[in-house]
């Protein structure tokens, strides 16, 4: 299993567009992607949103990285957000999988 963690930190004023585009897409993974098994959107008290990912396997990922919503995203929140930061993870153990 592979886990991902995105840290996006959305330009002011923008919060709440981040966040809803998030939400709807972290849905529409999990709806359409059967190697992707949890996509969480998090956030912490400074405004920072995360998102916490789990993929059954590279494939799994690579499924997910070129799926068109995936990259309409991209292009979509791109003015709305000042960085991100992408931390891949090689998963030791996971109690329900």
């Amino acid at each position: 299993m592979i886990g991902i963690t995105v840290q996006l930190y959305p330009k002011e004023g923008h919060e709440d567009l981040v966040q809803d585009e998030m939400r709807k897409f972290a849905s529409t993974c999990v709806a359409n992607e059967t190697g992707t098994l949890m996509y969480t959107i998090v956030k912490d008290e400074a405004g920072v949103l995360g998102t916490m990912e789990l993929y059954l396997d590279e494939e799994a990922l690579q499924v997910h990285a070129k799926t068109d919503y995936h990259d309409e995203l991209g292009i979509l929140l791109k003015p709305y957000v000042e960085k991100a930061t992408v931390k891949r993870f090689h998963v030791l153990h996971h109690p329900t999988v």
